[in-house]
Protein backbone atom coordinates (compact mmCIF):
# COMPACT_ATOMS: atom_id res chain seq x y z
CA UNK A 1 0.00 0.00 0.00
CA UNK A 2 1.14 3.51 -1.13
CA UNK A 3 0.25 6.48 0.16
CA UNK A 4 1.70 10.13 -0.64
CA UNK A 5 5.26 7.90 -2.10
CA UNK A 6 5.62 6.19 0.94
CA UNK A 7 5.12 2.61 0.94
CA UNK A 8 3.53 0.62 3.73
CA UNK A 9 3.57 -3.67 3.88
CA UNK A 10 0.32 -5.13 4.20
CA UNK A 11 -0.08 -8.72 5.28
CA UNK A 12 -3.16 -10.82 5.25
CA UNK A 13 -3.37 -12.37 8.56
CA UNK A 14 -6.32 -14.06 8.76
CA UNK A 15 -8.31 -15.66 11.81
CA UNK A 16 -9.75 -13.23 14.21
CA UNK A 17 -11.33 -11.91 10.80
CA UNK A 18 -11.52 -13.62 7.76
CA UNK A 19 -9.38 -10.36 6.00
CA UNK A 20 -8.00 -9.45 9.07
CA UNK A 21 -4.72 -7.70 8.05
CA UNK A 22 -1.92 -6.30 9.64
CA UNK A 23 0.24 -2.65 8.37
CA UNK A 24 3.67 -2.42 8.62
CA UNK A 25 5.76 1.09 8.12
CA UNK A 26 9.29 2.36 6.38
CA UNK A 27 10.53 2.60 10.11
CA UNK A 28 9.86 -0.90 11.79
CA UNK A 29 6.62 -0.10 13.55
CA UNK A 30 3.90 -3.21 13.27
CA UNK A 31 0.09 -2.25 13.89
CA UNK A 32 -1.31 -5.58 14.66
CA UNK A 33 -4.95 -4.81 14.94
CA UNK A 34 -6.91 -7.76 16.70
CA UNK A 35 -4.19 -10.38 16.27
CA UNK A 36 -2.45 -10.56 19.50
CA UNK A 37 -3.53 -9.41 23.16
CA UNK A 38 -0.97 -8.07 25.53
CA UNK A 39 -0.56 -9.97 28.41
CA UNK A 40 -2.60 -7.94 30.93
CA UNK A 41 -5.60 -8.61 28.39
CA UNK A 42 -4.50 -12.14 28.47
CA UNK A 43 -4.98 -12.25 32.22
CA UNK A 44 -8.33 -11.59 32.27
CA UNK A 45 -9.86 -12.80 28.60
CA UNK A 46 -12.38 -15.24 28.94
CA UNK A 47 -12.54 -16.48 25.39
CA UNK A 48 -10.28 -14.91 22.60
CA UNK A 49 -12.88 -13.82 19.61
CA UNK A 50 -11.84 -15.28 16.38
CA UNK A 51 -13.65 -16.23 13.26
CA UNK A 52 -11.54 -19.25 12.21
CA UNK A 53 -9.58 -20.67 15.25
CA UNK A 54 -6.94 -22.71 12.56
CA UNK A 55 -6.52 -19.88 10.87
CA UNK A 56 -5.77 -17.27 14.21
CA UNK A 57 -3.24 -19.73 15.09
CA UNK A 58 -1.69 -20.17 11.83
CA UNK A 59 -1.54 -16.19 11.83
CA UNK A 60 -0.21 -15.52 14.92
CA UNK A 61 2.65 -18.06 14.92
CA UNK A 62 2.88 -15.71 11.59
CA UNK A 63 3.55 -13.11 12.67
CA UNK A 64 6.88 -13.96 14.40
CA UNK A 65 8.62 -14.27 11.19
CA UNK A 66 7.29 -10.60 10.50
CA UNK A 67 10.73 -8.16 10.16
CA UNK A 68 9.76 -5.65 13.11
CA UNK A 69 10.84 -4.69 16.13
CA UNK A 70 7.98 -2.16 17.40
CA UNK A 71 4.41 -3.11 17.51
CA UNK A 72 0.79 -1.62 18.46
CA UNK A 73 -1.66 -4.21 19.57
CA UNK A 74 -5.47 -3.06 19.13
CA UNK A 75 -5.64 -4.57 22.38
CA UNK A 76 -3.72 -3.19 24.07
CA UNK A 77 -0.87 -1.00 23.91
CA UNK A 78 3.04 -0.62 22.49
CA UNK A 79 5.13 -3.96 22.39
CA UNK A 80 9.05 -3.49 21.49
CA UNK A 81 10.91 -6.64 20.77
CA UNK A 82 10.90 -10.00 19.48
CA UNK A 83 7.39 -10.45 19.29
CA UNK A 84 7.53 -14.48 20.18
CA UNK A 85 6.78 -14.89 23.99
CA UNK A 86 3.91 -12.75 23.20
CA UNK A 87 2.42 -14.77 20.15
CA UNK A 88 3.29 -18.29 22.02
CA UNK A 89 1.06 -17.01 25.17
CA UNK A 90 -1.43 -16.03 22.55
CA UNK A 91 -1.66 -18.84 20.76
CA UNK A 92 -1.75 -21.35 24.33
CA UNK A 93 -4.48 -19.38 25.49
CA UNK A 94 -6.28 -20.30 22.51
CA UNK A 95 -5.37 -24.26 23.02
CA UNK A 96 -5.91 -24.13 26.67
CA UNK A 97 -9.15 -22.68 26.14
CA UNK A 98 -9.81 -26.04 23.07
CA UNK A 99 -9.21 -28.07 25.75
CA UNK A 100 -11.40 -27.12 28.34
CA UNK A 101 -14.20 -27.02 25.81
CA UNK A 102 -13.04 -30.79 24.34
CA UNK A 103 -13.50 -31.88 27.87
CA UNK A 104 -17.01 -30.80 27.79
CA UNK A 105 -17.65 -33.46 25.28
CA UNK A 106 -17.01 -36.60 27.44
CA UNK A 107 -20.67 -37.37 26.37
CA UNK A 108 -22.33 -36.65 23.18
CA UNK A 109 -23.72 -33.55 22.73
CA UNK A 110 -25.88 -31.44 20.53
CA UNK A 111 -25.12 -27.96 19.47
CA UNK A 112 -26.93 -26.40 21.73
CA UNK A 113 -26.46 -28.27 24.57
CA UNK A 114 -22.67 -27.72 23.93
CA UNK A 115 -23.47 -23.97 23.92
CA UNK A 116 -25.27 -24.38 26.85
CA UNK A 117 -22.80 -25.96 28.69
CA UNK A 118 -19.96 -23.72 27.32
CA UNK A 119 -21.52 -20.74 28.76
CA UNK A 120 -21.88 -22.10 31.74
CA UNK A 121 -18.44 -23.22 32.26
CA UNK A 122 -16.75 -19.85 30.61
CA UNK A 123 -19.26 -17.50 32.86
CA UNK A 124 -21.27 -16.16 29.70
CA UNK A 125 -24.86 -14.35 30.99
CA UNK A 126 -27.72 -14.22 29.03
CA UNK A 127 -29.77 -11.30 28.77
CA UNK A 128 -30.71 -10.53 25.79
CA UNK A 129 -31.56 -12.71 22.17
CA UNK A 130 -28.77 -10.09 20.63
CA UNK A 131 -26.28 -11.39 23.47
CA UNK A 132 -27.46 -15.49 22.80
CA UNK A 133 -26.35 -14.69 19.12
CA UNK A 134 -22.89 -12.94 20.13
CA UNK A 135 -22.44 -15.52 22.50
CA UNK A 136 -23.02 -18.35 20.09
CA UNK A 137 -21.07 -16.64 17.47
CA UNK A 138 -18.35 -16.53 19.84
CA UNK A 139 -18.11 -20.92 20.42
CA UNK A 140 -19.27 -21.64 16.99
CA UNK A 141 -15.33 -21.10 15.99
CA UNK A 142 -14.15 -23.04 18.89
CA UNK A 143 -16.52 -26.18 18.42
CA UNK A 144 -15.79 -26.17 14.32
CA UNK A 145 -12.09 -26.30 15.31
CA UNK A 146 -12.68 -29.21 17.30
CA UNK A 147 -14.35 -31.27 14.39
CA UNK A 148 -11.63 -29.75 12.00
CA UNK A 149 -8.68 -31.33 13.24
CA UNK A 150 -10.12 -34.63 14.64
CA UNK A 151 -10.80 -33.55 18.55
CA UNK A 152 -14.32 -34.35 18.05
CA UNK A 153 -16.34 -35.78 15.83
CA UNK A 154 -20.51 -35.51 14.51
CA UNK A 155 -22.55 -38.82 14.78
CA UNK A 156 -26.13 -39.28 13.74
CA UNK A 157 -29.09 -40.50 15.58
CA UNK A 158 -32.88 -39.83 15.06
CA UNK A 159 -32.06 -37.42 12.77
CA UNK A 160 -30.15 -35.30 15.05
CA UNK A 161 -26.18 -34.45 15.01
CA UNK A 162 -24.07 -34.85 18.04
CA UNK A 163 -20.34 -33.66 18.87
CA UNK A 164 -18.52 -36.36 20.58
CA UNK A 165 -15.20 -36.85 21.95
CA UNK A 166 -12.54 -38.68 19.60
CA UNK A 167 -11.16 -40.19 22.75
CA UNK A 168 -11.31 -40.45 26.47
CA UNK A 169 -9.10 -38.84 27.56
CA UNK A 170 -7.13 -35.51 26.48
CA UNK A 171 -3.09 -35.02 26.91
CA UNK A 172 -1.47 -32.35 27.60
CA UNK A 173 1.62 -30.59 26.29
CA UNK A 174 3.91 -27.65 27.69
CA UNK A 175 4.35 -25.03 24.70
CA UNK A 176 8.13 -25.53 24.54
CA UNK A 177 8.44 -21.97 23.01
CA UNK A 178 7.76 -20.01 25.66
CA UNK A 179 10.18 -19.62 28.28
CA UNK A 180 8.06 -18.20 30.88
CA UNK A 181 4.99 -19.47 30.41
CA UNK A 182 1.73 -17.27 31.39
CA UNK A 183 -0.13 -17.76 34.48
CA UNK A 184 -3.90 -18.35 32.28
CA UNK A 185 -6.90 -18.83 34.86
CA UNK A 186 -8.07 -22.39 34.06
CA UNK A 187 -12.13 -23.02 34.30
CA UNK A 188 -13.56 -25.25 37.33
CA UNK A 189 -14.46 -28.12 35.15
CA UNK A 190 -16.06 -30.66 37.32
CA UNK A 191 -14.77 -33.42 35.77
CA UNK A 192 -11.50 -32.69 35.67
CA UNK A 193 -8.99 -35.24 37.14
CA UNK A 194 -5.65 -34.50 39.46
CA UNK A 195 -2.40 -34.20 37.63
CA UNK A 196 -4.91 -33.80 33.55
CA UNK A 197 -3.78 -30.19 33.42
CA UNK A 198 -0.45 -28.44 33.66
CA UNK A 199 0.29 -25.57 35.77
CA UNK A 200 1.34 -23.94 32.57
CA UNK A 201 -1.10 -23.05 29.16
CA UNK A 202 -1.40 -26.51 27.70
CA UNK A 203 -2.02 -27.55 24.05
CA UNK A 204 -4.09 -30.20 23.66
CA UNK A 205 -3.14 -33.20 21.09
CA UNK A 206 -5.51 -34.10 18.53
CA UNK A 207 -6.18 -37.47 17.16
CA UNK A 208 -7.30 -38.50 13.67
CA UNK A 209 -11.31 -38.97 13.06
CA UNK A 210 -12.12 -42.54 12.57
CA UNK A 211 -15.40 -43.22 9.90
CA UNK A 212 -18.52 -41.34 10.26
CA UNK A 213 -21.38 -43.67 12.47
CA UNK A 214 -24.24 -43.76 13.61
CA UNK A 215 -24.97 -43.87 16.90
CA UNK A 216 -26.95 -46.63 18.18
Amino acid sequence: MTLCGVTFPVHHLPGHSLDHIVIGTPDGVCFTGDALLTENVLRHVKLPYCDHVGLDLESKEAITKLPYQHWILSHKGPFDGNIRELADKNMDLVRLRLAELAELLQRPMTRDEFYQASRRLIGMHIGTYDQLIRQERHLRPYLEQLVIDGTARLEVKNDTIYFCLNFPSLVFIVSKNTPTPLQIPRFPLPSRRSGNMSLTAPEYVPTMPPPPRRLR
